[in-house]
């Protein structure tokens, strides 16, 4: 996250302040909650979500391809060195910390799979 700055007051619940509408104090209080997860270093941002594809470059096959794969379940578990997400697909596990092959979009894999033909 880069340029992170609080906008809300850290005690704010503690706070006497009584907005007009009832949509403000809702917000007030989400973004209060949102500011206290990045903080406490508890707000986790997946790398996709379930459903998504992701398109992974097969450069160990005798004829480097691009796979599709349906992400169904992310799960984050405890490493040794803080915590990994595991992302499920119906042709294989990915982790999010070692994803060198995976993208997001067929374009950014299909430039991969050009590099590794080139080398």
């Amino acid at each position: 996250m880069t340029d992170y700055k609080r906008l809300t007051d850290k005690d704010w619940h503690k706070e006497k302040f009584y907005p007009k509408a009832d949509n403000e104090r809702i917000i007030r209080k989400r973004l209060w909650d949102l500011e206290n997860k990045i903080e406490q270093g508890t707000l986790v941002e997946l790398p996709c979500k379930v459903g998504d594809t992701l398109y992974y470059v097969n450069a160990f096959s005798p004829t480097p391809r691009i796979e599709e794969n349906i992400v169904h379940t992310i799960e984050m578990f405890n490493a040794r060195d803080g915590f990994n997400i595991r992302i499920w697909t119906q042709n294989g596990t990915f982790y999010a910390n070692n994803m060198p092959n995976v993208f997001k979009t067929k374009g950014q894999a299909e430039q991969r799979l050009k590099e590794l033909k080139n080398d």
